[in-house]
């Protein structure tokens, strides 16, 4: 897996936090938020995310109202474990 698809999961579950698209500068801020933080390539990711987005990346997934956007949190946030996981073996 590529450096660029392991930040392009990043930002997708950033902006998904959000509710928008990232701007260049919070794409920044998360580089270099990941790059000063410690900690398993996952855990350093969603320090990042949460320093840019003042949001938690949600653990557990709980039903609420907006299921489908809940669903979608879900998959990016596994879509970006999987590739911090590919990214740490390389």
């Amino acid at each position: 897996m590529t450096d660029q698809l392991f930040l392009e999961k990043i930002y997708d579950v950033a902006s998904e936090l959000y509710g928008r698209e990232l701007t260049i500068a919070e794409k920044d801020q998360i580089i270099n938020n990941f790059n000063n933080s410690k900690g398993t390539n996952y855990e350093r990711a969603k320090i990042a995310i949460h320093k840019v987005t003042g949001k938690n990346v949600p653990e557990r997934f709980l039903l609420l109202e907006k299921a489908a956007a809940v669903n979608n949190l879900q998959v990016l946030v596994s879509e970006m474990k999987a590739a911090a996981e590919q990214w740490s073996k390389k």
